[in-house]
Parts: C-alpha cells; structure tokens; sequence
C-alpha cells in the first residue's frame, strides 16, 4: 500500500536520491537549498554510481 503522494506516482518506493532531491530543492525548479545539499546530493551519486558500476537498477 503506497504511503506517500510520490510513491503513489511513480508505482514504487521513492529512492533515497528522489527523497533528498524533493525535499532539500526549491520548489518547481532544479536548484537545491544549499551548496551544501548540492554536495550531499553529488556525493551520494558517485558513490552508488561506483558501487553499482556495471549493473541494471540503482537503490
């Protein structure tokens, strides 16, 4: 049973990438709060990225 608007959306959980990015971006554009939710953000996709290398589907 789908617990969030998003989820009921995109048929699925949201990832941990789709969370951070609707909650620490402004409103109706692609720019995040902070430098600092930007780093974060960054951050995170090079290390999935990394870890995932080479396979289909991302956490």
């Amino acid at each position: 049973m789908p617990t969030s608007i998003q989820e009921k959306e995109i048929k699925r959980p949201p990832t941990f990438q789709e969370v951070f990015d609707k909650t620490h971006k402004k409103k109706g554009t692609y720019q995040y709060i902070s430098d600092r939710a930007w780093e974060v953000a960054e951050s995170y996709s090079q290390q999935m990225t990394e870890k995932y290398a080479g396979e289909e589907e991302q956490p």
